[in-house]
């Protein structure tokens, strides 16, 4: 592998639905500012477990949910409303998309 290629090369987390991850851990796995990751704590689009920020702890959705933050906010340069828009958007549609399958099971 050349230099150029190994520059490329991202790490990769994946958490299940038991494990959690601290701060500096989701900033890292989300390749966020800290303070963006704060403004999401802030506007409630991710919803960290303890008392304060050395101990907060945060699950697989909140790791979902700040990567897909980020890419909003980089990608489309959207705000935090925008983004908190989307993100319950793309909830629906999964939701939905859950019902109709549970719904087909009875159709055929």
């Amino acid at each position: 592998m050349t230099n150029q290629e190994s520059q490329i090369v991202s790490s990769v987390l994946i958490i299940n639905e038991e494990q959690t991850i601290g701060f500096t851990e989701l900033c890292h796995a989300s390749s966020a500012d800290p303070d963006f990751i704060l403004s999401l704590i802030e506007q409630e689009l991710i919803q960290p477990r303890g008392h304060n920020q050395s101990n907060w702890q945060f699950d697989a959705l909140s790791l979902k949910r700040s990567r897909i933050a980020v890419s909003f906010h980089n990608d489309l340069q959207l705000n935090l409303q925008g983004i908190a828009l989307a993100l319950d958007l793309l909830e629906q549609i999964e939701t939905m998309r859950a019902e109709l399958t549970y719904l087909r099971k009875f159709v055929r």
